[in-house]
Parts: C-alpha cells; structure tokens; sequence
C-alpha cells in the first residue's frame, strides 16, 4: 500500500496512522537533510530516523515514512519483485539526482525499470514557491541538456 497524508490529518504519526488503517509492518523514517542519500532499510524494527532522502527496501511489512512541505514525495513500487521506495525530492535533491539514485538502487537488489509504478505526490504550488532564474538554467541543462535560453526551448508566462 502506498499513501500520501496531508497535515490535516488527525493524527500524523506513522503508529496512529498505521493503527488506522489496520496496517502492521516495521516503521522506518527519514530525517530528510535535502541530500543524495538512499538507505536500504532491513526487516528490524528501529524507530530511529535514519539520515537520508530516500528510502527503499526489498523486505515485507515494511513502512517508509517521509515527510515533505516544499519538497515533492515520491513513492516507487516494483510491481513484479514487490521492491519499495520512498523519496523526499526537493530542489537540492534533484539538483544531486536523488531520483534517478534511488532507482538505481532498486535495481541493484533486482527492480527492473519496466516494472515500477511511480506516484508523485503533492507540493507546494508555484506561486507560493518561486525558483530563482539561475537554479532553473542549472536544473534543465541537468535534466534536457540545453539552457533553456535557446531559441528550441522557452517557458511560456500564464
């Protein structure tokens, strides 16, 4: 099962939220530091946040907490080997490939891309949160390899 929850829940914390929905599975959360970090998370129940952005593992009854406010959730299922994960991507993230890391290393204990479902979750909206112009230029030549300046790519004012 995968789930994005929003502040107004009731009660935010992953033991109320799991009791809730009749879930019972090791709990395992992120101490997000807007980084390239990806741990692989065991069959052990340790309420300790680990210190990463993304989360994943390949064991049963395992819960992957993050939490998000301007950053954007990710969550990854493999829908043949049953492989999760769970990915706090925001503007530093994605500038050090916290996405593409976190896929590789599905597929390094046996994820194949074909095969993940990825959902994306809400984020802050756009004109609550601006990017100045020079992150955006670094951001897509990273991502399309061309500046955004050139003639064969432009944003369009709404």
């Amino acid at each position: 099962m995968h789930a994005f929850f929003t502040k107004r829940s009731n009660n935010n914390e992953p033991m109320e939220l799991q009791k809730q929905l009749n879930l019972f599975s090791n709990i395992h959360h992120a101490k997000q530091i807007h980084s390239d970090k990806v741990i692989q998370v065991k069959n052990t129940l340790n309420l300790n946040p680990k210190i990463a952005d993304s989360l994943i593992t390949k064991e049963r009854c395992q819960s992957l907490w993050i939490y998000t406010a301007d950053c954007i959730p990710i969550l990854i299922a493999d829908k043949k080997t049953r492989n999760v994960a769970a990915c706090n991507s925001g503007l530093e993230g994605i500038k050090k490939q916290i996405i593409s890391k976190t896929i590789k290393r599905l597929e390094a204990i046996g994820s194949k891309k074909n095969n993940l479902i990825i959902a994306i979750g809400p984020s802050i909206k756009r004109e609550r949160y601006q990017v100045d112009k020079k992150h955006f230029e670094d951001l897509m030549i990273q991502i399309t390899g061309k500046n955004f300046m050139e003639k064969s790519f432009f944003i369009k004012e709404t």
